[in-house]
């Protein structure tokens, strides 16, 4: 049996709002998701899972106009 135990990095994560944050918080997840996690850094991928998706639907959003500015004559 081999246990492994690694130190807590866990880090304090806020709304992404940069592509700079992005872009770390994507390799962050790269870097948990790639050994063994804890339960500290399981939370932490959860966590980031969702603000890279929050952040990935906010630029869609930005990039692609929605129906709302379309008038339609009857």
């Amino acid at each position: 049996q081999v246990i492994v135990h690694f130190k807590s990095t866990m880090m304090k994560w806020y709304a992404i709002v940069t592509k700079t944050q992005y872009e770390r918080s994507l390799q962050r997840a790269e870097e948990i998701a790639r050994r063994p996690a804890g339960p500290q850094e399981q939370d932490e991928l959860r966590l980031l899972r969702f603000l890279i998706n929050d952040y990935e639907k906010r630029q869609l959003q930005m990039q692609s106009p929605g129906l709302g500015h379309l008038h339609f004559n009857l």
